[in-house]
Formats: structure tokens, C-alpha cells, sequence
């Protein structure tokens, strides 16, 4: 079936689940769950682990996923925040993490040295967004991920 939360589930049906990754997932459902244990799934970082400031246990699970020169297309879902900084999504969920933690793991992917064909944010929804919270944080997200990958391609 085809909702917001099956997304990724299509994508799979389109690509190999090998060439996925989902960081900062939570509050994923049994059906997911069991899901990913019969296709012996195991890309993805939980928010708990980003929440807990393992840095080095992220770097080293998106080190092992990603490789230099691979062909990356990087999807952010807003509401993977926590509403306390993107309130203004389609599907708030507490325990989210933080914008410094996203732009971590967003620098991380950068200085990997692989090739983002594009990258886009999703699940902003004004219509929840008081004080333009969340678009602001969504326009600064866009800003800082091109002036890292600009940064690179000068460094090359």
C-alpha cells in the first residue's frame, strides 16, 4: 500500500535494500521490524544511537555503508527531528534528534568522499509550522549541505 510511512518500502521494490540506509529511524512498527529481519536487513542508524552522542558509532556504521565514489542521492525527512526544533511536520514523533546531530552525519557523508547526485527535504508542512520554525531550519539545512559539498569540490 502506498502512505508516507511506506516511502522507503518502494524505493526497495525499485532498488536492492543493500543500497539503502535510514538513519535516525524510531518508532518503527512490528510489520517494519519483521519486515527487515526476512530480508536480513541491517542498514540503518536508530535515533537512540545519534540521541546518545555516538558519534564514532554512526561514523563507523556509515563508513561501512558508504564508500568513496559512490553514487549517493540523500533524502531528508524533517520529521526525523525532534519536535522541539521541527515542530512543523506531517507526523511530529518525540525523541527525534537534534539539527547539530543531522549536520554531523550530513558532514560525515560529505568528507566520505562520495558523489551526492542531489539531495532533498521532505514533510515540511506550513499549515503546523508556527513561526516558520521548521522552514527556516529546512532553508538553513539546504544552505549548510551546499556550502559543504562546494567546500569539497574546492578541496579536490
Amino acid at each position: 500500500k502506498l502512505s508516507h510511512a511506506t516511502v522507503m518500502r518502494r524505493i526497495g521494490d525499485v532498488l536492492e535494500f543493500d543500497n539503502i540506509c535510514f538513519v535516525g529511524t524510531r518508532a518503527v512498527d512490528r510489520e517494519e521490524i519483521e519486515f527487515c529481519r526476512s530480508i536480513n536487513f541491517g542498514n540503518f542508524i536508530d535515533a537512540d544511537i545519534i540521541n546518545q552522542k555516538q558519534r564514532s558509532v554512526v561514523e563507523k556504521k556509515l563508513k561501512k555503508f558508504l564508500h568513496s565514489g559512490d553514487k549517493v542521492l540523500i533524502s531528508i525527512d524533517m520529521d526525523v527531528l525532534d519536535p522541539a526544533f521541527a515542530p512543523g511536520v506531517s507526523n511530529p514523533e518525540p525523541l527525534g534528534i537534534s539539527p547539530h546531530a543531522l549536520m554531523n552525519i550530513l558532514d560525515t557523508i560529505v568528507t566520505m568522499q562520495v558523489d551526492v547526485l542531489g539531495f532533498d527535504i521532505v514533510e515540511v508542512s506550513p499549515l503546523y509550522d508556527y513561526g516558520n520554525i521548521t522552514s527556516f531550519l529546512a532553508s538553513r539545512i539546504i544552505k549548510d549541505m551546499i556550502c559543504y559539498l562546494e567546500s569539497r569540490n574546492k578541496s579536490r
